[in-house]
């Protein structure tokens, strides 16, 4: 067994749990979740959930149910204005 090999996954258990309402309350809402590359998502405190994906604006809603976040997104289509 390498070094690594015992205990490992017990510590990461500790690391990463499911979050209660009041968690996701107090962690989350009012930020901005992103993969810092490709997408974000800004979940604001009033329910709105204006979110960039690859080439889309979207914007959606957020609610929380059975200490989960469940997020509802719709595309909209985008305008393009192009200055001279």
């Amino acid at each position: 067994m390498g070094p690594c090999a015992d205990g490992g996954n017990a510590q990461a258990a500790d690391l990463f749990h499911r979050l209660s309402a009041h968690e996701i309350r107090a962690q989350i809402i009012g930020k901005v979740v992103t993969d810092d590359a490709y997408w974000s998502q800004h979940v604001r405190s009033d329910g709105m959930l204006p979110a960039i994906v690859p080439s889309q604006l979207k914007q959606g809603t957020w609610k929380i149910n059975d200490h989960a976040l469940r997020v509802t997104l719709k595309t909209r289509q985008q305008d393009t204005t192009t200055e001279c």
